[in-house]
């Protein structure tokens, strides 16, 4: 892809200094659906490693000033206060439409100088256009301090393209420039403009993508492509639609009696099926069966370009014939027509089609053809060039108001348990137009969203959970809970706000990203077992490899605010339940001889639990009995059947919980039979300890220091008697619990209400420094990998 030194080095030599920042937008190829676009259907495209990258800086005044490497002699200036159609011409015009589009979207593009390098051939089919225009305005629009969503951007280039420049074009190349990941197509329905990323390595079927540029130059500024976007819509017009994506079925074009326009719809319609059953076959996981089939279907849609459709030239169908004679899987025209470039799918070792094609072309006395191995790269992004003094806890600061917003939305509905329907919408808004793949979980109101970098690595996982408590708020804050006995009286409100920050911050980063991150946003930590739940619909192979850390942050407010805390080993409590019944004999309080009391040997249990904790277990292996719920009886006068109590038992190793259960049972049986009476202990097993890996704790704190300085982090010395699910996650996978002190300013810690009280109060200020941990965990353990 073309690199960031050379346009560095045009950018010096022609405007003097640095440039604020430069952008990379790929080109792109097309697997499947040509045509269709503007037609409202479906197409498969998918980002290429060739791209265009622009060098920008403000400058003082309303102006754009603009160089091409490629265009040496075509240096342009343009004011933007004057910017209409037709006012700039030639290659300037793509840029200087991109700044007009954005003064029409509202968006207030600055002065600058802006130098473009590009290796997307031109002419060749493979969108260089978009990709100079989606590079542009990236740059624009951070430039302007705007943070516009990617699909919100697609468009704004569009329309730079449509109605400045003046090409007719669908909206399949913006979006595929800016939204596509590595490693996969995009599906995109260009009526309601939903899209969804699908996964495509044709290496796994010994097989691969090969790009034909038969230098055949196109140009979709000429009349053909404009003529043959006009049929379809007058062949939509006759049929009674509003445009032939509306036609299912094939037969309904025979109700066109011009021949010319029942090819035209014949092929947007067969080609949108196609598009279909291309992803269909890529999903299917069976790729020994898939890519024939898909090879088969780049032949069939050929066919259809060059006889429907009527877009094809010599030199394609030359290289379709040669490369299916050479043993190619398949072989199509992609791009407008008319000139530019073949896709073939080939066998692992392509050198035959290769061979097959240029042998093909030196019999004509054509040039011979240039080739590109087309393996789906990322889409557009801001490249890491160390230019800006920026810092990742910079950058938190400047969306902390957006996280804030994020966490007050929360936490004014608060939701319980599993299913978090408004939570979870919530979140995905916050991640929508973001370059992630994004799945919601079946049983639970779970996000997962995994973020692929540009350079390869391996996964880190970072979690946050989105449940409230069932408790009613007495805060009075401007936010607080609007539902009546539910609060976030635990943190998890900032916790989910602090996620989706760090997927914004991490998601600007993904040129630098030496790998992939989950982002696991988590329903039902408080007693529901989300985690377990979002393990089982396979959270930790969401990104295809299983992670090598895992991290999590959880407020307290009864640490001073912006103090990260964690430890190795234990860092929280296992957490099970017990459930003790009492069976005596009912009777008149006045004669208790007459029955058998089951109050006074539950209280003696509960007794002689509290001193069994201290007899029986090492002090420096405590477990904790806490006794929350005693039940029994119903009058005064009556000594009841029975008598039922619920304790919390806490523990710090596996050993001590295994033997501080068998201990409760023998307890139990020994003092009821003692009295004479019988005891069933139910002990329904919780969460698991919560143990940190000594090395990826050690590793946070050190993020910690490196990132905030001496004194932001602590090792704690004594792990906390409270329970968290993300221990079923580092039963699995290596990774650190960090606790982050959240008490207000204007608060004692020790003091202050602690979590789960009805009068908690989190700070906002930390929001943006944990997004800046959960972004920094992830960066530097990846490249630490």
């Amino acid at each position: 892809m073309s690199g960031a030194a050379g346009v560095l080095e045009l950018f010096r030599s022609r405007f003097g200094g640095e440039p604020d920042g430069v952008w990379l937008a790929p080109g792109r190829a097309n697997l499947m659906g040509e045509h269709t676009d503007y037609n409202g259907g479906f197409v498969l495209p998918f980002a290429l490693g060739q791209g265009t990258v622009a060098a920008v800086a403000v400058r003082p005044g309303r102006r754009l000033a603009l160089t091409s490497a490629q265009q040496p002699a075509a240096d342009a200036e343009v004011g933007l206060a004057d910017l209409a159609p037709g006012t700039v011409t030639g290659w300037a015009a793509y840029p200087a439409g991109v700044a007009w589009a954005l003064q029409q979207a509202d968006i207030a593009a600055p002065g600058a100088c802006i130098a473009i390098d590009s290796d997307v051939p031109a002419g060749a089919g493979l969108s260089s256009s978009a990709a100079l225009e989606c590079a542009v305005a990236l740059a624009l629009s951070a430039l302007a301090g705007s943070t516009v969503p990617l699909d919100e951007l697609a468009a704004v280039a569009r329309r730079a393209e449509n109605d400045f420049v003046g090409v007719p074009s669908g909206i399949m190349d913006q979006f595929a420039s800016l939204l596509c990941q590595r490693g996969h197509a995009l599906l995109l329905d260009c009526r309601s403009l939903d899209r969804s990323q699908v996964p495509f390595c044709s290496e796994a079927a010994n097989a691969r993508l090969l790009l034909i540029n038969t230098r055949a130059e196109h140009e979709l500024t000429g009349g053909e492509y404009g003529r043959r976007r006009a049929e379809c819509e007058q062949a939509a017009r006759l049929l009674g639609v509003p445009s032939l994506r509306y036609l299912t079925n094939v037969a309904d074009t025979d109700r066109l009696a011009d021949p010319v326009l029942r090819r035209r719809a014949r092929h947007i319609v067969t080609d949108n099926e196609r598009v279909l059953r291309t992803v269909e076959l890529l999903r299917s996981g069976r790729p020994g069966d898939a890519y024939p089939e898909i090879g088969t279907l780049l032949t069939q849609a050929h066919r259809s370009l060059r006889d429907d459709f009527e877009v094809s030239w010599p030199e394609a169908d030359v290289t379709v014939r040669a490369a299916l004679a050479a043993g190619a899987l398949g072989a199509r025209m992609i791009g407008g027509g008319f000139g530019g470039s073949v896709l073939a799918l080939v066998r692992e070792d392509g050198d035959p089609v290769r061979a097959a094609v240029s042998e093909a072309f030196a019999r004509r006395g054509w040039d011979l053809p240039r080739f590109l191995d087309a393996a789906p790269e990322a889409g557009a992004r801001r490249l890491a060039l160390g230019l800006s003094p920026m810092t990742v806890r910079d950058d938190a600061a400047g969306i902390a108001d957006e996280i804030a917003g994020l966490r007050h939305a929360i936490h004014r509905e608060p939701e319980i348990g599993l299913e978090l329907p408004k939570t979870q919408a919530k979140v995905l808004a916050a991640l929508d137009g973001l370059p992630l793949e994004i799945g919601t979980g079946e049983g639970l109101s779970s996000v997962t969203a995994v973020l692929r970098g540009d350079m390869p690595g391996p996964v880190v996982l970072l979690r946050g959970d989105m449940d409230a408590l069932p408790v009613t708020e007495q805060t009075g804050l401007p936010y607080a809970s609007a539902v009546p006995g539910a609060m976030h009286a635990c943190g998890h409100d900032l916790h989910t706000a602090m996620l989706a920050g760090a997927a914004r911050l991490l998601s600007a980063r993904r040129a630098e990203l030496p790998g992939t991150v989950v982002f696991m946003f988590q329903p039902g930590e408080e007693g529901y077992d989300g985690a377990s739940q979002m393990i089982a619909e396979g959270v930790l192979g969401a990104a295809g490899g299983r992670p090598v850390a895992a991290y999590a942050l959880h407020v307290t407010a009864n640490k001073p605010s912006g103090l990260f805390l964690t430890r190795p080993g234990p860092m929280l409590a296992g957490a099970d339940r017990v459930i003790v019944t009492v069976r005596g004999r009912g009777a008149h309080a006045s004669q208790p001889h007459r029955g058998a009391d089951p109050i006074p040997v539950a209280c003696e249990i509960i007794t002689a639990l509290q001193t069994m904790v201290t007899r029986k277990f090492d002090v420096f292996d405590p477990v904790v009995v806490t006794v929350g719920s005693f039940h029994a009886g119903t009058t005064d006068n009556v000594i009841p059947d029975e008598a039922v109590f619920w304790a919390t038992a806490r523990s710090f190793s596996p050993e001590s919980r295994n033997a501080l259960m068998e201990r409760v049972r023998t307890l139990v049986a020994g003092i009821a039979a003692a009295h004479g009476v019988a005891a069933e202990t139910e002990c329904a097993a919780g969460y698991p300890v919560t143990v940190n890996d000594a090395a990826e704790a050690a590793f946070a704190v050190e993020t910690v220091t490196g990132a905030f300085g001496a004194g932001r982090g602590e090792t704690a010395q004594f792990p906390i008697t409270g329970a968290e699910d993300f221990s079923f996650v580092l039963e699995q996978v290596p990774g650190a619990f960090i606790m982050l002190g959240a008490c207000p300013a204007d608060r004692d810690p020790e003091q202050a209400p602690s979590n789960h009280s009805a009068f908690a109060v989190f700070d906002d200020a930390v929001l943006a420094d944990g997004a800046a941990l959960y972004a920094e965990l992830a960066l530097r353990r990846l490249a630490s990998h």
